[in-house]
């Protein structure tokens, strides 16, 4: 083992190393490209009626909801966070590589299986979503609520409104 292994982390390092961890922690963009591919009007589904709404603009929405363009704003998210996270960013490191990473990635597995209802937390996971102290990091984790699934609805709301606005699409008519 050569000396750089056990010189510290760099500020840079650790918000690289947070980064990859919320991204492997988070897989979001598979739940948006099972929606995508299994509903050809997902996510604009009931609102497909609206006269004002063409097929371009449904392609422009759902292309926001691809891959990349949803990894893309979870992983500016989890920068910005970590950038200004300070001495904390070290006990979130700690915790999401001590096992909630794999965990919460097998969470959202689930939720994209549809197997969640057997989804069992263990402690490590019951520790973050319970603890006051990881509030914020719930919040970066899409877990930010005792309901899992309200934190990737307000990031599925966040790319939602982005995408709508972008694409030319009236937000004042009723969704």
């Amino acid at each position: 083992m050569g000396c750089s292994a056990l010189q510290p982390m760099t500020q840079e390092q650790k918000v690289a190393e947070f980064v990859r961890l919320v991204d492997e922690a988070t897989p979001i963009e598979r739940l948006f490209d099972v929606n995508i591919s299994q509903n050809p009007h997902w996510p604009l589904n009931g609102d497909l009626n609206r006269p004002d709404i063409s097929a371009m603009q449904l392609g422009c929405v759902r292309d926001y909801f691809q891959s990349q363009n949803a990894k893309f704003y979870k992983l500016e998210k989890a920068r910005l966070y970590a950038e200004q996270r300070g001495p904390q960013l070290d006990d979130d490191i700690r915790l999401l590589k001590e096992g909630f990473a794999t965990r919460s990635k097998a969470f959202f597995d689930a939720l994209a299986d549809g197997t969640h209802d057997s989804f069992k937390p263990d402690p490590t996971m019951v520790q973050l979503l319970l603890n006051p102290q990881y509030s914020e990091l719930r919040h970066i984790l899409l877990l930010d609520s005792t309901e899992q699934s309200s934190g990737i609805a307000k990031n599925m709301a966040y790319i939602l409104f982005a995408s709508l606005k972008s694409c030319g699409i009236d937000m004042q008519q009723s969704f």
